[in-house]
């Protein structure tokens, strides 16, 4: 996870999390596929990234995991 997201260690515990569970689920060549939302974790836009993992087939294949990652990501809280 460190490798695909350079600010991992600035993100908060909560945010941390939610990278290392998509990552253990997608893999990382998988999840290295979400650039958008990747960019939008390096520039701290937290609705941005809530939008981009909820817009893609993870979402749609996973919704409940999903969406509650995704509202973690949004509000950097459990």
């Amino acid at each position: 996870a460190k490798k695909l997201f350079p600010t991992f260690e600035k993100l908060c515990l909560p945010r941390q999390a939610v990278v290392i569970n998509m990552n253990f689920q997608l893999g990382r060549t998988r999840l290295g596929k979400f650039k958008k939302f990747i960019a939008a974790v390096g520039k701290s836009d937290w609705q941005l990234a809530y939008k981009e993992m909820l817009d893609s087939d993870w979402a749609k294949q996973t919704p409940k995991r999903a969406k509650r990652l995704a509202n973690i990501m949004q509000r950097g809280q459990w």
